[in-house]
């Protein structure tokens, strides 16, 4: 029995080795399949991201855009309105010239008429 012994103990180290071994090539593929697995995900999340970056840069140009655009329209605005005001100050003062112009015709027309003309 004893040349058995020692061959039988060294079978059972050496299984144990196995196992211990065949644990670290489990959990070798296990960390190599979660790696391969974040590095996905980081490409994705990285392609996400630069998909939002240029999504948000063409929304600032689109918006710059918009705000040029915009500035245009109320300098014309403002143009349009000084315009508009220049011509209602004209329209004013002929009204004024108008004015005047009919009262001394009507104290002209009253002044014949005291007369009997």
């Amino acid at each position: 029995m004893a040349p058995s012994v020692p061959r039988t103990r060294t079978a059972a180290a050496l299984r144990m080795k196995k196992i211990a071994l065949d644990n670290q090539s489990h959990a070798i593929r296990r960390i190599r399949t979660k790696l391969a697995t974040e590095r996905r995900e980081s490409g994705a999340t990285k392609e996400g991201v630069e998909t939002k970056v240029s999504s948000l840069k063409r929304d600032l140009q689109i918006q710059r855009c918009d705000n040029h655009s915009l500035r245009n329209t109320v300098t014309l605005y403002h143009k349009y309105i000084d315009h508009r005001i220049s011509q209602l100050v004209e329209a004013k003062k002929e009204h004024k010239t108008n004015q005047v112009a009919l009262e001394a015709s009507h104290k002209t027309i009253a002044g014949l008429t005291e007369r009997g003309l």
